[in-house]
């Protein structure tokens, strides 16, 4: 008998503790992170009105002359999701900072300023590279120069 009261109380712990992991504390963290951090836990959208322009932190195609482009081929890949993060690096920025300007008949220090506003530094000044968000940067110059 000593083994079906250890098969018993065996089940009851997996149900115990599915229901606390698999409902309970997924419950906890969802809300815990909706009221701690809203607008990230809702996919860091860019709004126009009530429309969805995209996110913050995937990268999207532009293909007009008057944006900044991802890196090549970030788009065209078919398996996994490395590579659609909404980065490139500054110096690919201001490579393409006279042909956004010249689109959008601005002056180049303007796009210039905009790109430096938008770098965001390596971490701790150390690891990584200078890399701007070319999705908020396009927004940011679409509100401008509309």
């Amino acid at each position: 008998m000593n083994i079906l009261k250890d098969l018993f109380t065996s089940i009851r712990f997996l149900i115990i503790m599915t229901v606390i992991l698999g409902g309970i504390y997924p419950a906890i963290l969802a809300g815990a992170g909706q009221f701690l951090f809203h607008h990230q836990a809702n996919g860091s959208l860019l709004m126009k009105g009530d429309k969805v322009l995209g996110s913050e932190l995937l990268g999207q195609k532009f293909e007009k002359l008057i944006y900044f482009h991802g890196r090549p081929n970030e788009f065209d890949k078919t398996t996994g999701a490395s590579g659609i993060d909404p980065y490139i690096t500054l110096e690919n920025a201001l490579l393409q900072a006279k042909r956004v300007a010249d689109s959008r008949h601005v002056s180049q220090s303007m796009i210039h300023a905009w790109i430096y506003q938008y770098n965001e530094a390596p971490w701790v000044g150390l690891f990584g590279e200078n890399k701007v968000n070319f999705v908020m940067l396009n927004e940011a110059l679409d509100r401008l120069v509309s």
